[in-house]
């Protein structure tokens, strides 16, 4: 196109917006008193004239009811548009200053006691009376088991036994066992023998080595109580 042909198209615009403006024909141009340029969404509404290459331009006011005539069309500005990608994350800030301590909070209520155990009744169990009781028993063969027992009513705790006498076993004889006696009656201990190389060449000789070695003493203590 040529600069004559382009000026002739530029002035028939200008006339044609002139003269919708001057007639009216539904389209107001953008003043002061355009109250509604922007909208209230903040889109500015607009007519440009559709056939012309140069392209006037006419800003309306939908809100009074203006709209683009004919040989124009609509066209907004300042629409808001699709949200864009995030972000990347920035640098983390510095660590800020410690906050001061706060202050003590009242003690709370106290709890409520809780429910006694039970025994398999409703009443309270405890333990009352303890007594240590020992027993000697003398006579005994290495192998054999002597006992302490409690008095009515009261049952074993712990107990435990010491060989008192040895005849002439020397350090052979020991304590092997140490157990409550059925129901907790009492306490029971069992004694056992060491094999020395004597023994074992007096046992190959048909000797009755517990013969030689002769009779033990043992003395069981029992730690007895009621249990209620």
């Amino acid at each position: 196109m040529t600069i004559r042909n382009r000026r002739r198209v530029a002035l028939a615009a200008a006339a044609l917006t002139t003269g919708l403006i001057a007639a009216g024909g539904g389209v107001a141009w953008a003043s002061g008193a355009l109250g509604g340029v922007p909208d209230s969404a903040g889109v500015i509404h607009a007519c440009y004239v559709s056939s012309p290459t140069l392209k006037a331009v006419v800003l309306i006011d939908p809100s009074k009811g203006s709209i683009c005539p004919a040989g124009f069309t609509a066209l907004n500005f300042n629409q808001t548009g699709p949200q864009g990608p995030q972000g990347i994350q920035g640098n983390q800030g510095i660590q800020g200053n410690q906050g001061i301590p706060g202050a003590t909070g009242s003690p709370g209520a106290t709890g409520a006691p809780g429910s006694n155990g039970t025994n398999g009744t409703d009443a309270a169990a405890g333990v009352s009376g303890y007594e240590v009781v020992s027993e000697t028993t003398s006579g005994l063969n290495t192998g054999d088991s002597a006992t302490a027992t409690c008095p009515a009513h009261k049952l074993a705790l712990s107990g435990s036994g010491e060989i008192t006498g040895e005849g002439t076993n020397g350090d052979i004889a020991m304590i092997s066992g140490s157990r409550p006696l059925i129901s907790h009656a009492g306490w029971e201990v069992t004694t056992d023998f060491h094999m020395t190389p004597d023994w074992v060449d007096a046992i190959s000789s048909d000797n009755d080595f517990f013969t030689d070695a002769g009779q033990l003493t043992v003395t069981v203590w029992v730690v007895c109580a009621t249990v209620s």
